[in-house]
């Protein structure tokens, strides 16, 4: 019985452990200066209207069908599943 106690205080000591490093206060400016340093390094081989175009379809045609398709199938399939009224 103490064996397992001792694994559960471990575990959780572990899990807190990382959890702290994402909670961390340089968590968010370490991934913009990434992000900034990326840009820096894209723009120096690419013009900037080629940069904007890739950044466009990379990241706003995604969210568009995303938005379109996954969405409203999130909202159907619950209820026709369940039967459950909708709520509003």
């Amino acid at each position: 019985m103490s064996l397992s106690i001792t694994h559960i205080f471990r575990f959780e000591t572990l899990t807190q452990e990382s959890h702290s490093f994402h909670s961390s206060f340089w968590f968010m400016p370490l991934l913009f200066l990434l992000a900034g340093m990326s840009s820096f390094y894209a723009l120096q081989r690419r013009t900037g209207a080629h940069f904007v175009k890739e950044r466009f379809l990379r990241l706003l045609i995604p969210l568009v069908v995303g938005t379109l398709i996954i969405v409203p199938s999130q909202e159907i399939s619950p209820t026709r599943r369940r039967k459950l009224p909708r709520i509003s």
